[in-house]
């Protein structure tokens, strides 16, 4: 979106759209893992962790970019 001229408000935007959609979709797939007894389960939703708090890090650091401009 930056690269595109968006500017800064678009990438805020599409990052929340991001963390909405990611929310729903780790949370599906993690029941449909549930629910066939996928062996991996722990280690899969750890790496669901570690990438939504990535994203939240990345919105966060926006959110101090835009209050120091």
């Amino acid at each position: 979106a930056v690269r595109e001229g968006a500017g800064a408000d678009e990438v805020d935007r599409l990052l929340g759209f991001a963390q909405d959609y990611v929310a729903v979709h780790f949370r599906s797939e993690e029941h449909l893992m549930r629910a066939r007894g996928y062996p991996y389960l722990e280690e899969h939703v750890w790496e669901h962790e570690q990438f939504v708090r990535r994203l939240e890090a990345e919105a966060a650091g926006r959110g101090a970019e835009g209050a120091a401009e």
